[in-house]
């Protein structure tokens, strides 16, 4: 699900709910209630969400394949 997928992204880089929508694009409102499931993303919202949860997994392969 995009929800946890959302929180491991915070987690995984210590990011507070505000720094990680400013990042994304969102409000900090919208992605705490993406977070906790009590809100689904309008087709933009949600875009936006899937593409800079792509970008992240990207640069972290990419970082991955420069360490090697």
């Amino acid at each position: 699900m995009v929800s946890d997928e959302m929180l491991s992204y915070r987690a995984e880089h210590k990011l507070s709910v505000e720094d990680a929508a400013a990042k994304c694009g969102i409000s900090a409102q919208t992605w705490r209630n993406m977070e906790r499931g009590m809100q689904n993303p309008n087709r933009l919202t949600q875009r936006k969400i899937e593409l800079f949860l792509k970008g992240a997994k990207d640069e972290t392969v990419n970082q991955s394949d420069q360490t090697v």
